[in-house]
């Protein structure tokens, strides 16, 4: 994410890259130091590779479009579909990736009631 932002500002112009970087002391400094993970979690999408050409901002930067499955039990919101598997995805990828910290989850989108 780091290069392709800096490439894209850099290529439009830029003197810099639009989004900030630590210096390496800052990176260590914080290396390792979360006590928690707190997810504000809505709603699975599914990516695909799209061109946004020059556009400088967090569509054209990600360089992906996003769809949802039809088949995905629909909620009280347009957007909002209930996809249990993509939280138990990223609750896996978080225990994985940073050592199984407690996680909280601060807001979330919708909750399924079966019948």
């Amino acid at each position: 994410m780091k290069t392709i932002i800096r490439d894209r500002s850099l290529a439009a112009g830029l003197p810099h890259s639009r989004l900030p970087e630590f210096t390496q002391e800052e990176i260590e400094r914080v290396k390792g130091t979360h006590d928690y993970i707190g997810f504000n979690y809505y709603t699975t999408v599914l990516g695909y590779p799209k061109d946004f050409g020059d556009q400088q901002d967090y569509d054209g930067d990600r360089g992906a479009g996003r769809i949802q499955d039809r088949s995905w039990i629909e909620s009280g919101s347009s957007w909002l579909k209930i996809t249990p598997f993509g939280f138990r995805r990223i609750l896996n990828f978080s225990k994985e990736e940073y050592g199984n910290p407690p996680v909280y989850v601060t807001e979330n989108g919708s909750e399924a009631q079966w019948t």
